[in-house]
């Protein structure tokens, strides 16, 4: 992906006319500027600062400038401007939400009703409307009023990965080894762009801690850059295979997998025997593609100057990763009832660990390759909310209206959910994690362990009101 990204990066300065326009030429029209309100000003250390105007439209990390006569303005290095020494937190969260794009720096009110409301079509509203720091925001709050336990999973996975001794009083690793080999535990790949990347033995990792814990485990050998169709019958033919032979079922899916998953679940697994469906008691999806990526739809259809390029070196790899892009440019709920899922698997109950981005400005921070993708993205494509680099974190839920019990425990972090942290600035991975932020691929069993310490045998229960 870094070739790619490189060249990225290069069309976004092609496409910064007016930052290189601003410099070239002195004289612009008053109209391309707008005045930045006092409240977003209030804090920052600067004698001239209303004298301070950003670029119309807003965008993600606004052009700013500051005028110095009759149409005449001077760029502003943005990240430069300083908050002053004794700047109230309300004034530090305006300019915040004036960075990520937003004017109004009131705090968002509460308004969700998870059953109806649809999360991720607010958030794409609310992050052009207002800004990704408020979108973000908007976010976490309302995962956790989606979340079925209102927080409390959350904190026992939060625990459990401090905590490695842990193990809650009804989890499944209390269940006999009789009883756990009788729990059959499909761990599915995600997509990967290079074939067998780092993330592939995380997975393979997060495979064999399954196995010693005493679960029926089978790693599913899906592909690693392919449609949807091709991989969910990959996944069809393992779990009717080995069905018969367990009680219950658990999925762990990692990114594309989920929605390669949701693709059989949906259209060949429905019509498996009743009784192998009422086997499927949970799905774990860990930064799950649950609904589309819209990375993938705007490298897959965008119209921007030279993105055929990009496409073009993104296709060259042997593994035919284009292929496996514009499957993930597809909602897989595309034609298909919101309720079909529960319907078609009464006993199934979801498991999302989703990934926000933590920066002050909406972002994933210190990554600068993802950072440019991300403003390109927001700057050119279709629609936007805050994301972990290649899916909205809005769209790593399920949408609203299924019927299936959802837990959610939320992270700040990039797509790949071991570097991150839980919204309480712990990591997700404390043990396989260094002190730069790098990750062994350790991480995997590390996190699976802690998810199944902290997961109740409850979660194997016959149908339950959602």
């Amino acid at each position: 992906m870094f070739a790619v990204g490189r060249l990225l990066m290069l069309l976004l300065v092609a496409t910064s006319a007016p930052s290189v326009m601003a410099e070239r030429s002195p004289l612009m029209p008053d109209a391309w500027f707008e005045k930045i309100p006092p409240q977003l000003l209030a804090g920052i250390d600067s004698r001239a600062k209303n004298n301070l105007y950003y670029r119309k439209p807003l965008g993600p990390h606004p052009q700013v400038f500051r005028k110095t006569g009759p149409s005449k303005y001077s760029s502003v290095y943005l990240p430069g401007m300083k908050l002053k020494k004794n700047a109230s937190a309300q004034e530090k969260y305006c300019w915040d939400v004036f960075v990520s794009g937003g004017l109004d720096c009131s705090r968002l009110r509460p308004t969700l009703r998870p059953e109806s409301d649809d999360i991720l079509a607010k958030a794409r509203t609310l992050s052009h409307t207002q800004g990704m720091l408020r979108a973000r925001e908007y976010l976490e709050e309302a995962m956790l009023r989606s979340d079925s336990t209102q927080g409390r999973f959350e904190s026992d996975v939060i625990r459990a990965s401090r905590d490695k001794s842990w193990i809650a009083p009804d989890s499944v690793l209390r269940l006999s080894k009789q009883e756990r080999s009788r729990i059959g535990v499909f761990v599915i790949f995600g997509i990967d762009l290079s074939g067998d990347s780092p993330n592939r033995e995380l997975i393979r990792r997060a495979a064999a801690e399954m196995e010693r814990l005493g679960f029926r485990t089978r790693l599913v050998g899906t592909q690693p850059a392919v449609d949807y169709e091709t991989n969910a019958r990959i996944i069809g033919d393992e779990f009717e295979e080995m069905v018969e032979s367990v009680d219950h079922v658990i999925f762990v899916a990692a990114s594309k997998g989920v929605a390669d998953l949701l693709t059989y679940l949906f259209h060949d697994g429905a019509r498996v025997a009743e009784s192998s469906r009422a086997k499927i008691k949970t799905v774990v999806s860990l930064s799950g593609v649950v609904r589309g990526s819209n990375m993938a739809h705007w490298l897959s259809e965008g119209k921007m100057l030279g993105l055929d390029l990009v496409r073009a070196v993104i296709a060259s790899r042997p593994t035919r990763p284009m292929e496996g892009i514009e499957a993930l440019a597809r909602d897989p709920w595309e034609k298909v009832s919101r309720t079909q899922l529960r319907a078609s698997f009464p006993n199934l109950k979801w498991i999302s660990v989703s990934m926000l981005p933590g920066g002050d400005d909406g972002l994933v921070p210190g990554m600068a390759l993802m950072t440019e993708l991300q403003l390109a993205l927001i700057r050119h494509g279709p629609y936007s909310s805050p994301s972990d680099g290649l899916v909205e974190s809005a769209a790593t839920i399920l949408p609203p209206g299924t019927g299936v019990p959802q837990r959610i425990v939320r992270g700040y972090g990039p797509h790949a959910l071991a570097k991150g942290r839980f919204l309480n600035g712990e990591l997700l991975a404390p043990l396989s994690t260094d002190a730069k932020g790098d990750v062994d691929p350790a991480a995997g069993a590390e996190i699976l362990s802690s998810f199944m310490r902290a997961l109740d045998s409850a979660i194997l229960a016959e149908s339950i009101a959602p």
